[in-house]
């Protein structure tokens, strides 16, 4: 049995703007965004998964 490899991961978080301008902001003003490509830049992390 071949055991577990860990990988390593970057997480992005990323807060969001609803435009209706919420005085208390809520958890689906957030995103999270995971890659284990490290190097990436947050940049191109958002414009990888808006090709999607």
């Amino acid at each position: 049995m071949k055991c577990p490899q860990w990988l390593p991961y970057r997480l992005l978080f990323v807060k969001g703007t609803t435009g209706d301008h919420a005085a208390t902001p809520g958890k689906h003003d957030w995103a999270l965004f995971i890659t284990t490509d490290t190097p990436m830049e947050a940049s191109r992390m958002l414009e990888i998964y808006a090709l999607r």
